[in-house]
């Protein structure tokens, strides 16, 4: 399999071979899959195409998608101004981005 990662924020999509067998679906909201919402914006890393599937295994989301598919995000491309990252067909596993803070590890905030 070709190594694929895509990064967009605080959020990282690596191409994986499968889904983990014991997985719940993962809802829509407002017809889009979200990824993750922005902390201070509430802007969302979101999908918004119908034939996309996602999955849930503990705090990952898992990807199914059966066509090139549009992951767009209010900050990092605005729609009327810049292209969203596309992905190609495939399954992935979405990463949140985490840091660290003297006292902790933390989930980066976008």
């Amino acid at each position: 399999m070709k190594n694929i990662i895509i990064r967009q924020g605080d959020v990282l999509i690596v191409k994986v071979d499968s889904i983990p067998k014991d997985v719940t679906p993962h809802k829509r909201d407002g017809g889009r899959i979200i990824l993750a919402y922005g902390e201070t914006s509430g802007h969302a890393h979101a999908i918004e195409d119908n034939h996309a599937k996602s999955w849930l295994h503990g705090k990952d989301i898992y990807l199914d998608l059966e066509k090139k598919t549009k992951l767009w995000h209010e900050d990092h491309n605005p729609k009327k101004d810049n292209k969203p990252a596309i992905l190609e067909p495939g399954i992935y596993r979405v990463i949140h981005q985490s840091e660290f803070r003297r006292k902790a590890i933390v989930r980066v905030a976008d």
